[in-house]
């Protein structure tokens, strides 16, 4: 298990025609999420433009806790923060029964960040030290919400195994086309 990297120019069909979104290739990298790697991402906060972030709708129920930390890490890390890094959360597999619509996880995750961000903070006070390497998220005595951020956060759904990817094409494409 290790990233993948590739060089895409996303496209979108118009008419019969398939037209190109970005004038250059963009350089992906997909790290995979497992929690051993998951620290590998911190090699890239530095040079990353945007942030996918693929959750599966259909099993995510059973995974906030994990996926929650993930997100925080991410947030909180002091080059995301800085830079404003846009970030898409995917909600793939969309087209099952079982999965959950973006407006519920988006919800759900809020509600976990926040304990989390409790249960940390108290941590980083118990210790009587802060980190250098992470922010706080969101507002202090506030509830976290994901518009608290400083970094643009879209949810949207979506099927990979059915190409039901227009959104993350254009987003992609919104992205790159920022610098």
């Amino acid at each position: 298990m290790k990233e993948n990297e590739a060089y895409i120019t996303p496209t979108i069909e118009i008419i019969d025609e398939i037209e190109p979104l970005t004038k250059k290739p963009v350089h992906i990298v997909d790290l995979p999420g497992h929690e051993k790697l998951r620290f590998k991402f911190t090699e890239f906060a530095p040079i990353v433009r945007g942030i996918i972030f693929l959750i599966d709708s259909a099993t995510c129920s059973k995974n906030y806790r994990q996926i929650s930390e993930y997100l925080y890490d991410i947030f909180s890390n002091k080059d995301i923060a800085k830079k404003k890094v846009s970030v898409l959360i995917a909600c793939n597999k969309n087209d099952l029964l079982t999965a959950l619509p973006p407006e519920k996880i988006q919800a759900s995750l809020q509600n976990e960040i926040n304990r989390l961000r409790a249960t940390r903070t108290a941590a980083l006070e118990h210790q009587d030290s802060l980190s250098e390497d992470a922010e706080y998220l969101g507002y202090e005595n506030e509830d976290f919400k994901f518009e608290h951020l400083e970094n643009r956060v879209e949810f949207v759904s979506c099927s990979v195994e059915n190409d039901k990817v227009k959104h993350l094409k254009e987003w992609i494409a919104d992205v790159y086309s920022g610098y």
